[in-house]
């Protein structure tokens, strides 16, 4: 395999700008898979043709990668993105990350291909992972999913009570829990 860069300029905002749209974009990760429908008039309008893998009808990580090669941006990580993948890349600029880190990526083979590697600003997302894990800690400490259960259970208990209750006072009987006794005294209508 042939380690030697590929002579292609790198994507920046100066040269982006004599590249012409569409611009190919694959989005592989889960999460900005969730919101793309949020998003895709946006990167619509700012040219991109998005695509996703069920769009293609790929199924497989193999299959994805191949595709991926030949897109202009992904928009990951969600599969990995490793030295073999960065040998038959065609087309690819960029992958841009929709996270702050970069694991899944082979910096130093997206470098040898002339591949822009970009992540999300981590101040992004600090302060969501940050509550989260704080949201996790005092939901252990708390036994809140152990409680949001036993709410749930409680209120499918409420609802049988409560439908037993109707039952009983419709049928001609008395209700453990009724609130207005006094109704019992008024003759039917």
């Amino acid at each position: 395999m042939n380690n030697a860069p590929v002579e292609r300029p790198l994507m920046t905002t100066a040269c982006a700008t004599h590249s012409n749209p569409p611009w190919r974009a694959l989005v592989v990760n889960g999460t900005f898979l969730e919101v793309l429908a949020d998003h895709r008039a946006a990167m619509e309008a700012l040219g991109f043709a998005v695509f996703r893998p069920a769009d293609l009808g790929l199924v497989t990580t193999e299959e994805i990668l191949r595709q991926a090669a030949g897109m202009d941006v992904v928009f990951g990580p969600g599969i990995p993105f490793d030295a073999a993948f960065f040998a038959m890349v065609q087309r690819l600029k960029i992958i841009a990350v929709a996270a702050s880190g970069y694991e899944g990526v082979d910096l130093d083979a997206a470098t040898r291909a002339g591949v822009a590697v970009t992540n999300a600003p981590t101040q992004l997302g600090s302060a969501a992972v940050a509550d989260v894990a704080f949201g996790l800690m005092l939901a252990v400490a708390r036994s809140i999913p152990h409680l949001g259960n036993r709410c749930a259970e409680s209120v499918q208990n409420v609802m049988r009570a409560t439908i037993e209750q109707a039952h009983t006072l419709l049928s001609g009987g008395r209700p453990q829990f009724l609130l207005n006794p006094e109704v019992l005294a008024i003759p039917s209508r």
